[in-house]
């Protein structure tokens, strides 16, 4: 099923194996608009369980997003109010296998932030469950890793978990990262929300069989950026962290502007993949960053928008990225940020 309305681009398919079609969409005229808009869209308890039903696609043209953004809002933002609730619905009726998430359950930070199967990182080896997924980027699979924030010994001693530092160490060596993207404080409320996993300036320390040295650190208000030397069985490699600031749990960033700077600022130093993002969870902001990558690049190759698209084929790698509706508006901020500052 297809429904169309006059916003430039923008299309609301449901697609499913019922014969009865239970989809109820209510619009009403926009009282300072002539043009109609969708103010609350329901599904029915079978469409929404439904396995067949596929992500609703909301597109725009870079040139019509601030008009299309301004008439959707309508003084408030309950429509993406609205796409986030959908996108929560299909994402908790959507088939997920997470075994390998299960039999490693204390190697995970959080008991409902589990990776599938068919995307997860695997260790090389018996032992080789990591909480890690496989993210694609734009035509670009597997560019990125989304992984909780690894969980220190501080963290172990009640039992109820296991230490992932050296695992996160072996994920990076094994996989041959080239760049860390950290989204969290070590600390955040009084709540740990990831270990401190390299050490001081000027000093080394050896997780499991891989051998770390912190050799710079430079602070600026966008982020904090570390350089480290990674060793093992005598190879050496390069490895750079990029530590962004002032982004609290489950809220958008602080600046926007910041997070667009901070973006740009990895992409133009080209990594090659995979490129591991994670905050505490490895959902929230990982999710968030992740989508806003994809979001630039495909706006300024395709000229197009589609932050519900995109929302959704991430929560199809890795279930519950861009876990808030702070968040999702977060995405809704930045892109038109960017399009203000002639970004994209």
């Amino acid at each position: 099923m297809l429904v169309r309305y006059p916003l430039s681009g923008i299309r609301y398919p449901v697609i499913f194996g019922l014969s009865v079609i239970r989809t109820v969409i209510r619009v009403v005229k926009n009282p300072v608009s002539a043009h109609p808009w969708p103010c609350k869209i329901k599904l029915s308890p079978d469409v929404a369980t439904a396995a067949q039903v596929e992500a609703v696609q909301t597109e725009h043209t870079v040139d019509g997003f601030m008009g299309d953004l301004q008439r959707i809002r309508c003084g408030n933002d309950s429509v993406l109010h609205e796409e986030f609730q959908i996108l929560e619905t299909w994402d908790s009726a959507r088939e997920k296998n997470c075994t390998a998430a299960e039999k490693g359950r204390t190697r995970n930070r959080f008991v409902d932030i589990l990776p599938n199967d068919d995307t997860r990182v695997i260790l090389r080896g018996p032992d080789d469950y990591i909480n890690a997924s496989l993210i694609d980027g734009y035509n670009n699979a597997g560019q990125f890793i989304a992984t909780q924030g690894p969980v220190g010994p501080e963290e172990t001693t009640d039992g109820r978990k296991e230490s992932t530092v050296d695992d996160f160490w072996r994920m990076i060596w094994e996989k041959n990262v080239q760049c860390v993207l950290m989204l969290t404080d070590c600390v955040e409320n009084m709540r740990q929300r990831c270990t401190q996993y390299w050490p001081p300036l000027g000093e080394t320390r050896k997780f499991g069989e891989v051998e770390v040295d912190l050799i710079s650190e430079s602070v600026d208000p966008v982020c904090t950026h570390r350089e480290l030397d990674i060793t093992r069985d005598g190879e050496r490699r390069q490895l750079s962290q990029y530590h962004f600031l002032n982004w609290r749990d489950a809220k958008g960033p602080e600046c926007t502007g910041h997070l667009l700077d901070f973006v740009e600022r990895v992409m133009n130093k080209q990594f090659r993949k995979p490129i591991v993002v994670h905050c505490s969870a490895g959902v929230g902001r990982t999710g968030v960053l992740i989508a806003l990558w994809r979001l630039i690049e495909r706006a300024r190759n395709e000229r197009v928008i589609d932050i519900f698209g995109t929302v959704d084929a991430l929560r199809r790698q890795r279930s519950r990225m861009v876990q808030t509706p702070e968040q999702y508006l977060s995405l809704y901020e930045a892109v038109s940020l960017a399009i203000d500052e002639d970004r994209l």
